[in-house]
């Protein structure tokens, strides 16, 4: 049998020139789902390692970084000078040749508008891995760091 798929389509990931400074919620998801390709202490340090690099050259300024076993959950905004899509294809990229992740193509960004969408996708992003039964509070999830952690000082 002979399956005709429609062709996917390539999300804009650009931001109109008037916002200043946007937040996104972004979601990576790994090729194999239903796997813990993630959640590892070592690939765990690696992106940890990799994400407080990105905070401390200013390439973005990441709030929220929560590995699940196959995505990963950010809440960042981007310096002014930085294209998104770029940075986010080459941590990616520098991510699966230091690691053994796969990862699909592209990446899911949705951009808050409002501080209380922040708070609601902060909450959203904290709760993954209870929904998923992980851990009973989120706080004991050990793949779950925040600015605090994310920045060098």
């Amino acid at each position: 049998m002979d399956h005709c798929y429609p062709e996917r389509k390539q999300l804009n990931h650009s931001t109109p020139g008037w916002v200043e400074g946007p937040e996104y919620i972004i979601t990576i998801c790994c090729q194999y789902r239903r796997f813990n390709s993630l959640c590892h202490h070592t690939v765990g340090r690696i992106i940890l390692n990799s994400s407080k690099f990105l905070n401390n050259k200013g390439i973005w300024q990441c709030e929220l970084l929560m590995l699940m076993p196959d995505h990963i959950h950010l809440l960042t905004s981007f310096s002014g000078i930085k294209d998104m899509e770029a940075v986010i294809t080459l941590w990616k990229r520098w991510i699966a040749v230091h690691t053994t992740v796969k990862f699909q193509r592209g990446f899911f960004d949705h951009r808050l508008r409002s501080v209380y969408s922040s708070c609601e996708k902060w909450d959203y992003i904290n709760l993954n891995p209870v929904r998923r039964g992980l851990v009973h509070d989120p706080l004991a999830w050990p793949y779950r760091w925040t600015q605090k952690d994310l920045n060098l000082r």
